[in-house]
Formats: C-alpha cells, sequence, structure tokens
C-alpha cells in the first residue's frame, strides 16, 4: 500500500510540474448549448458541469534548448470543469458566456425554451469571441500564453418530449496564440539572471460535431452530451477523440 501511495505521488508530482511548465491553454470540445433560446428579456440560466477540451501547448519550459523548447508545441487531449450562463435579450436572441468566451446566440426557427412543446424543431446559430492569458510558474521557469479565438456553431433540436430535448451541434473554433518562456538562473556571487524566449504566434482549430439531451424540471435542467472533435495546431500534430461530458444548470 505504501508503495503505491509513493507511486501515485510520484505520478501526480511529474503531471503538475510538466502541466505548469508549458505555455498552454485550453479549447472546449463539449459546448453545452442548446438551440433553444431562453425566451424573453431577463430570462436565462446558470450552470456547470465537466467535459472534453483540448489542450494547446505553444512550448515546454522544461527543455534545455530553445530548438527544443519550440518544438514541443502541440495539442493534447484534456478535460475540465465547464461554467455557463445565458440571458435573454429577445425572444430570438440570447446573451451566452461557456468556458471564458462570449457571443450571442440567436434562433432561427421554433419556439424558445419557455415555450417549446413536444415536437417542437428548433435551428439556431452562435458566434462567441474568447481572449485571455495563462501564466505559470514552476521552480526557475514561468510560462505565459496569450489567446484570441472565435467560436461559431449551427445547432438543430427536436423536443421528444415537453420536458426533452435531442440536439445537435457542428462547432467550429479558430485560435490565434503566442507566449514566451522565462528561464532565471544563479551563479555563484547570488546574482539573478533572466532570460526569455519568445513563442512565435501559431493557429489552432477545432471542429466538433455533438448530440447531446437535455431533461426539463420547472427551475433545473440536466444536459449529456457526446461526439467526436478534430483539433490542430498549425505546422504541428492533429488530435482526434470522441467527447463526452455532462452539466447541471437552474434556469428562471
Amino acid at each position: 500500500m505504501r508503495q503505491l501511495s509513493l507511486t501515485l505521488t510520484s505520478i501526480l508530482y511529474i503531471v503538475t510540474v510538466q502541466s505548469c511548465a508549458t505555455a498552454s491553454f485550453y479549447i472546449p470540445n463539449n459546448r453545452f448549448q442548446s438551440p433553444e433560446t431562453s425566451g424573453a428579456f431577463g430570462n436565462g440560466l446558470v450552470a456547470a458541469g465537466h467535459g472534453s477540451k483540448t489542450k494547446v501547448v505553444l512550448a515546454n519550459g522544461l527543455f534545455s534548448s530553445d530548438q527544443a523548447i519550440l518544438d514541443s508545441a502541440e495539442v493534447k487531449v484534456g478535460e475540465g470543469i465547464f461554467l455557463q450562463t445565458s440571458l435573454g435579450l429577445h425572444r430570438k436572441v440570447d446573451f451566452m458566456f461557456y468556458n471564458g468566451a462570449t457571443g450571442l446566440k440567436f434562433q432561427a426557427l421554433g419556439d424558445p425554451a419557455s415555450e417549446a412543446k413536444l415536437g417542437n424543431f428548433s435551428l439556431a446559430m452562435g458566434l462567441a469571441a474568447d481572449r485571455g492569458s495563462n501564466e505559470n510558474s514552476v521552480y526557475s521557469v514561468k510560462t505565459k500564453a496569450e489567446y484570441t479565438g472565435i467560436d461559431a456553431m449551427i445547432l438543430s433540436g427536436y423536443r421528444v418530449q415537453d420536458n426533452q430535448l435531442l440536439y445537435a451541434n457542428l462547432t467550429h473554433s479558430n485560435f490565434i496564440a503566442n507566449g514566451s518562456i522565462t528561464k532565471e538562473s544563479k551563479n555563484e556571487a547570488g546574482t539573478v539572471t533572466s532570460t526569455t524566449l519568445k513563442v512565435p504566434k501559431r493557429t489552432a482549430r477545432e471542429t466538433s460535431l455533438l448530440l447531446g439531451w437535455q431533461g426539463f424540471s420547472n427551475q433545473a435542467y440536466l444536459m449529456f452530451e457526446t461526439g467526436y472533435t478534430i483539433a490542430s495546431l498549425e505546422g504541428k500534430n492533429t488530435a482526434r477523440r470522441p467527447v463526452l461530458g455532462g452539466t447541471l444548470g437552474l434556469r428562471w
């Protein structure tokens, strides 16, 4: 048992150090977006869940040479927590926030969630923008990733019951990112020297086809979502994976 505990601790330590030494950020694979808007100004929802994400690594600061650091760029499969909220601006338009992105959803066909019944077919489009930075530090290595991106989606759904919705979401993300790796060293006299390697701009793209189920009660809802994602990093690798996630929320 002690040996197992030491092994698990060592694995966790290595994973943590590796993660903190990368200039990186995440793109969501799951979206948990319904094709139905809230229905009226002020109507909305808030939810939290867990699902699949793509980790975009711009550089890994643990390598010794500059070229090795730059060559370490890649996209990897990952997962994490999802937080989201929506707020009705109009019967057919919602403001939406999810995983750091903010945007608008426009419902072109069908009744909104506050009115939809059995047999309702819905069609919507969404567009969101995301901009941010992610900084990490481990030992003498400091990393930074800065990114901007656009997330576009087409959603369709069908109410199989008054309180159950099946939906599909075809979505595409395009992100441009750069960063830096800063290393500090100390000589015998105690003088600290800092060197910074700039990571050039790279484009990351992600396309997902998602299928989901949403169940409603008076003020709560539950979503399960699965599908398939293809993510790529300019000049580097492509990651393909099935995705899965779920979220629980309140609506008003």
